[in-house]
């Protein structure tokens, strides 16, 4: 489509950070295939419980690898992230985040969760006092990190997205939900934040907006509402390219006579469209 651009053509994207992306993998890598040789070091001796815990640090090193991994490489095209959804009593179009960001996220949690109950039991069973308030310490770090799968669990935590209907948009975040309706959003560029390597979709609202928005967590904000009225929707958490989905976006901000598409088969079409016209500009 006219003016559509590839989200290589921004210069903050990840090509910008390939070399940061390979080295940090290549080191990761290092230290999991080290832990993985000194679990069979130690499991030939007769360690079994040192092997254990290198395995698991092996595994939570790859799961670490997969993260960023997942983020540099999408791979759905914006029809297959959009559906119709039933939102606060009105039908819907949501874009959803991708699902393997946060699925890794609460994997390496739930193995941190595990690696420091599992050092907790092994202290506990020594029976001394040295050993007693090791254990404490293990198990207090592992109720830590085992408190954002439970949050994950019950919904505190989940795989955000942003929703579109005929009243405005709602983004739902990791932490957070937040929402403008449409009389108070002016615009909605594809820009670059300072500190970011990722593109970033601002649907800007007015200063005197009726800006709803809340955390969802207390203890687990790991992403934050911004101080002023603007949905910030961090592209590296969606799993398309971010000019597609900054144009789709833009078509309901800039022309209100379109909304009605909104919560209908239109908006999955226009959705299609979209992504078929920039498969033929030679995606």
């Amino acid at each position: 489509m006219p003016g559509m651009q590839s989200s290589e053509d921004l210069p903050s994207t990840r090509r910008r950070d390939g070399i940061r992306f390979f080295v940090t993998v290549a080191g990761l890598t290092v230290i999991a295939l080290v832990s993985v040789l000194a679990a069979l070091v130690t499991a030939q001796e007769g360690n079994v419980s040192a092997a254990r815990y290198c395995l698991l640090f092996a595994f939570i090193m790859a799961l670490t690898i997969a993260y960023p991994t997942v983020v540099r490489y999408r791979r759905k095209d914006l029809a297959a992230a959009v559906r119709t959804v039933e939102h606060e009593g009105f039908q819907a179009t949501q874009i959803r985040q991708s699902i393997w960001p946060f699925a890794l996220l609460v994997a390496i949690m739930a193995s941190w969760t595990a690696f420091f109950g599992m050092a907790a039991v092994d202290f506990l069973a020594d029976q001394d006092d040295e050993s007693t308030g090791a254990a404490v310490v293990m198990g207090a770090l592992s109720a830590f990190f085992g408190s954002f799968p439970v949050a994950a669990a019950t919904g505190r935590l989940r795989r955000g997205g942003v929703t579109l209907s005929g009243q405005g948009i709602a983004q739902r975040g990791w932490s957070f939900e937040s929402k403008l309706d449409w009389s108070a959003i002016f615009a909605a560029p594809l820009t670059s934040l300072e500190g970011t390597r990722f593109p970033t979709i601002l649907v800007g609202g007015s200063a005197n907006a009726n800006w709803i928005r809340r955390y969802t967590t207390r203890l687990w904000r790991i992403d934050r509402l911004p101080q002023v009225p603007v949905l910030q929707l961090d592209c590296n958490k969606f799993d398309v390219d971010p000019h597609v989905l900054n144009n789709y976006i833009r078509t309901y901000v800039d022309n209100p006579k379109m909304r009605h598409e909104l919560g209908t088969e239109a908006a999955l079409v226009r959705a299609r469209e979209m992504q078929s016209a920039v498969t033929q500009l030679g995606r």
